[in-house]
């Protein structure tokens, strides 16, 4: 793990070549993932979240009129949608994901999933 590379010391501390001014154009959880006891270890200079799409149709099902803001009512919709025999679903892929929306979209069956009450 990136831990390991850190505690055996194959990772150069870049927190003293890493001044407030630079640290203020970054996004702070962007510096949270690189660092590690208060230590810089990289800098992310990019950053794709991965993406939730809501079939509003199945939302409406259990009266939510907008998706879930935080992980409380994330779980909180899939046991309301549990209780209605429906589920929250998932469509995703067993490889690596770090362009989601690339792989999202560029993937056959995408465009009918997305038009489908069961995705």
């Amino acid at each position: 793990t990136n831990l390991e590379y850190v505690d055996s010391g194959w990772l150069l501390d870049l927190t003293p070549h890493v001044d407030d001014a630079w640290k203020a154009r970054l996004i702070p959880s962007m510096l949270d993932m690189t660092s590690w006891e208060g230590n810089i270890f990289g800098l992310a200079l990019e950053f794709s979240p991965i993406n939730t799409i809501w079939n509003m149709r199945v939302l409406d099902k259990v009266s939510v009129d907008t998706p879930p803001a935080t992980w409380d009512d994330f779980l909180a919709l899939g046991e309301a949608l549990k209780s209605e025999g429906l589920s929250l679903g998932t469509f995703a892929f067993g490889f690596d994901y770090h362009a989601p929306s690339a792989i999202t979209f560029s993937q056959p069956g995408a465009a009918e999933a997305m038009g489908n009450d069961e995705w």
